[in-house]
């Protein structure tokens, strides 16, 4: 739905630094950005988070598909409850939370497989995604490993594309596979992909 403009408060991700590269790119003017995140390191932070904040429990906590079904069941469960909390003022929102949660598809779709998407929540939209992590991180900090250090870097990474390189990656990604018209398989990614043909050409 956010392709086709709808609103929401996912952002997208994706495992492969190689698709990664192509979003940064292919509309690049200056230079561009590929942001990494540590996976692992977030999803644990948003177990951390689901656990903490309400009566959901894992079945087991080293099973990855359990860890994540639990993160998605406490995302849907808070964004039910500050929707409802509320809807008479959302000019002062509460029961918002610091932090931000991994959420893992329940189904894969054909563009979310072929780009090999993940997503993130942040919990409070009023603050951006690097705050909502720093916030998470401090909260976790404080109460439980008062003695362990976390930097924000352990969690987030920003490699900059210098626009120099913006063609020759480009055509590369193209060998590879990496195009419109490879993720988003359909009439709409064709026409892009055309488009750039045109104007790159």
């Amino acid at each position: 739905m956010q392709h086709y403009g709808a609103p929401t408060r996912l952002l997208d991700f994706t495992r492969s630094f190689y698709v990664a590269c192509f979003f940064a790119l292919i509309d690049a003017t200056e230079d561009s950005a590929v942001w990494m995140i540590n996976e692992i390191a977030l999803r644990e932070l948003s177990f951390e988070i689901a656990e903490k904040n309400s009566a959901l429990r894992c079945r087991t906590s080293s099973l990855k598909d359990d860890v994540c079904s639990l993160i998605n069941k406490f995302a849907n469960e808070y964004l039910s409850t500050i929707i409802h909390k509320n809807k008479a003022n959302p000019d002062e929102p509460r029961g918002v939370l610091p932090g931000v949660l991994t959420v893992d598809p329940y189904k894969l779709f054909q563009r979310t497989s072929t780009q090999q998407g993940v997503f993130l929540m942040p919990c409070d939209i009023r603050l951006d995604l690097l705050s909502n992590i720093k916030n998470s991180i401090e909260q976790l900090q404080n109460v439980d490993t008062p003695s362990v250090q976390y930097n924000l870097t352990d969690f987030v990474t920003k490699i900059i594309l210098p626009k120099k390189i913006r063609w020759t990656a480009l055509s590369h990604l193209k060998m590879m596979n990496i195009s419109y018209e490879s993720l988003f398989p359909g009439i709409d990614g064709f026409a892009k992909s055309l488009v750039h043909t045109v104007i790159d050409t």
